[in-house]
């Protein structure tokens, strides 16, 4: 009987297709947690895309483990206030009938009503909350005899260790360790968007995943592929590489790209209001500074002032140029008159509808953004779980020399499901164009091998300018990294599968092949070493089947360059002839894979029977990593 879960589907039915889906999930999740008993600290991880409904299946989990038995549960959020009260109230909102709900100060609401029903603590990942919680719950007896269910949302942000390189334990992963410990049976399911840091923790550091259950956005989605796909799509505006520096230049004017981004928002927020509808948010990312985000908010409010003073000729001029350019995407916007007419009306002086709101640590609050014209400045507070609905505009120019995926992923708050696509309208330096891009086409590279290959096969695919995550969380020896355009060969082959191999090339003679990268898969499986300490099959398996489920064009195909009767002694330290090494780099965006079969000579240093002897080049421009263990 699965009358928990059934009453928090009976909620989800005004949704279209998302009981079923929950369904879905929670049907693939709770088998995988049975075998969890006889393994110490296991973890798992269910994965969704960034604002895609991930908190709507955590549910679904939670109440079908609840009538799987599960008793307490403990709902982890990031530690920022306004996210761990919204989770709360979303919480209590669908859960509450069926299950005890308590907050960071509900102690003692728990110590009255014990477990009658299964219980759901929701607290912020902050120390001394997580040393409250487990305090109390390690001297009340409440976890005695009783498996602890802990599901950690935004997993990769906090819970990790920070200091893993210098051999200690940082504060919150030594907390969450100590509320693991409580229970022998302690379940622990990751949650998040960005698993880049998970994929590359140890086996013994308890956070890398057992398993993950990838659960696809629902009809309506505005994710990665609308926004950085290419060709570039006509929601993308391009601005000045340096508009920051002229955002902080203190007697210029508003530079051309905020200036148009505001004017989209402006004719954004007058479409959506002459149809009903009272909210419209454009997201202003200029920089981590705090300092940054306030002459930036500074500069959006003067330039409100001034058009409160400016010709009327030339706001219309301002609002026609952004108009028609929405108008490209969106046939039916509402028709130039009417909307020039709302947006002076939004811009009245006497009762002016436009707020300005900065969003950062020192004013992060619990604000709510579901109703009115708002312009939200911030950086790192804007990403993270946050919502904000109807947010059809974003400014963003913050920059780095070397992004981190994971955290850069996150700033995506456009996405989602309640955005009018033809109003969306992106306004950010090629730059950071390009580097969303590659981390879109790496999101997808991830998403297809999670879905297709085993989950120790998988590996993460960037570009040298981007990092996957932050490396203080990564134990720097335990992750196998491959780069792509280098030359790999084993220094120990062997003779073992050389018939095997004489049987997949018997068709080809020597020369050079454009092949099917399976084929190089097949050809690399077969590779046999005595030892795979310095080139191992496995892990240039994994590298060709995460290239092959990457959405680089071309990347189905492959070099394959066959060579026979080759006398090279043993341990020469080089295998490639010079022709061969200018064919194979000339190969810049495909693997070569090169394999010359040496005939093995005694006087050669070998043990007289033929070998094939293989060499690798993964594509140019590409790391391809994973966690060695």
């Amino acid at each position: 009987m699965c009358a928990i879960l059934t009453d928090y589907l009976s909620k989800l039915s005004n949704i279209p297709g998302l009981a079923q889906s929950v369904q879905s999930t929670a049907d693939a999740v709770i088998p995988q947690l049975q075998g969890f008993s006889q393994i110490p600290r296991p973890a798992g991880l269910l994965l969704g895309n960034v604002q895609s409904g991930k908190t709507s299946h955590v549910f679904g989990v939670i109440a079908a483990a609840a009538d799987a038995g599960y008793k307490i549960f403990i709902l982890l959020t990031s530690g920022i206030t306004a996210l761990q009260q919204q989770t709360l109230t979303r919480t209590l909102k669908y859960l509450d009938n069926d299950f005890t709900v308590c907050g960071e100060s509900d102690s003692m609401k728990l110590q009255m009503y014990g477990l009658r029903k299964p219980v759901i603590i929701v607290l912020k990942k902050n120390a001394s909350v997580l040393r409250k919680w487990k305090n109390y719950l390690q001297t009340s007896g409440i976890c005695q005899g009783q498996p602890i269910f802990i599901i950690d949302d935004e997993a990769d942000a906090a819970s990790l260790n920070t200091m893993v390189n210098r051999r200690e334990e940082s504060t919150i992963f030594k907390s969450l360790n100590e509320i693991r410990a409580l229970s022998a049976n302690a379940i622990y399911l990751q949650l998040t968007a960005t698993p880049q840091s998970l994929f590359l923790q140890t086996q013994e550091s308890g956070y890398k995943p057992l398993f993950v259950h990838y659960f696809a956005p629902g009809t309506g989605y505005l994710g990665g592929d609308f926004f950085y796909s290419e060709p570039t799509p006509l929601c993308i505006k391009p601005v000045d590489e340096d508009e920051l520096t002229a955002i902080k230049e203190a007697d210029s004017q508003i530079p051309d790209g905020l200036r148009q981004a505001f004017m989209a928002f402006l004719v954004s927020a007058s479409d959506l209001a002459l149809t009903g509808k009272n909210v419209c948010n454009f997201m202003i990312h200029p920089s981590v500074r705090m300092q940054d985000q306030e002459t930036t908010a500074n500069k959006i409010a003067e330039f409100l002032n001034l058009l409160l003073k400016a010709e009327e000729q030339e706001i219309r001029d301002g609002i026609r140029a952004a108009w028609e350019d929405l108008h490209t995407t969106k046939s039916d916007i509402q028709p130039f008159e009417n909307i020039c007419c709302k947006a002076f009306e939004l811009l009245d002086e006497n009762n002016p509808q436009i707020n300005i709101y900065v969003m950062n640590s020192r004013n992060a609050g619990t604000r709510s953004f579901d109703e009115g014209f708002n312009i939200v400045v911030g950086g790192n507070c804007l990403g993270r779980g946050i919502t904000f609905p109807a947010l059809q505009t974003i400014y963003y120019c913050r920059k780095t020399k070397m992004p981190q995926a994971d955290t850069y992923w996150q700033h995506c708050r456009m996405f989602g499901y309640d955005r009018d696509r033809g109003l969306m309208r992106i306004f950010i330096p090629p730059s950071m164009l390009k580097a969303f891009t590659e981390m879109n086409m790496a999101n997808t590279a991830l998403l297809k091998q999670i879905q297709q290959l085993p989950i120790d096969q998988i590996r993460l695919i960037y570009p040298p300018s981007i990092s996957p995550t932050r490396r203080c969380v990564i134990d720097k020896d335990e992750v196998d990294m491959i780069a792509g355009g280098v030359n790999y060969f084993p220094f120990y082959p062997s003779a073992t599968n050389t018939q095997k191999l004489d049987e997949l090339l018997s068709e080809y003679a020597d020369g050079e092949y454009e092949v099917d990268v399976d084929f190089l898969i097949q050809l690399v499986k077969q590779v046999s070493l005595a030892s795979d300490e310095d080139w191992s099959p496995k892990s240039f398996e994994s590298c060709l089947e995460a290239w092959k489920a990457s959405k680089t064009p071309g990347c189905t195909l492959g070099k394959l360059i066959i060579r026979r009767d080759r006398n090279i002694s043993k341990g020469t330290g080089t295998l490639l002839s010079p022709d061969d090494r200018r064919i194979g780099e000339s190969e810049t965006g495909k693997p070569v894979l090169t394999l010359y079969r040496l005939n093995g000579r005694i006087e050669q240093k070998w043990d007289g029977q033929p070998l094939w002897v293989p060499n690798i080049k993964m594509p140019e421009g590409k790391f391809f990593l994973k966690s060695s263990n």
